[in-house]
């Protein structure tokens, strides 16, 4: 026999108040937390397919497929190298000692 619009019963009650207590604490969960709809607040993505050709600069996915435990980047500090001996017309306008 099938309801005809009969008041639920103790147990459909139950069941019907802890759905909605679930699908309220589901909301309210979403309502603490705003997930980021666009990609307009991230930094900018560099991809590996556009990283400079450098020996500085190895990738895996340059050399071979890469495997699990494999380090996907490699960037190694290049040596460092003294600025340029400044022209003599900019020495007036320069701070400390050059040469």
């Amino acid at each position: 026999m099938a309801n005809s619009g009969a008041a639920p019963g103790p147990q459909g009650t139950a069941v019907d108040q802890a759905v909605r207590l679930f699908q309220f604490l589901a909301r309210s969960q979403q309502l603490k937390s705003n997930p980021p709809r666009t990609t307009d607040s991230h930094e900018p993505v560099l991809w590996f397919g556009d990283l400079p050709e450098h020996a500085a600069i190895r990738s895996a996915h340059r050399e071979n497929a890469p495997t699990i435990g494999d380090c996907m980047l490699t960037v190694d500090r290049i040596a460092r190298q003294d600025p340029p001996e400044p022209a003599s017309e900019l020495r007036p306008w320069l701070d400390g000692e050059w040469g």
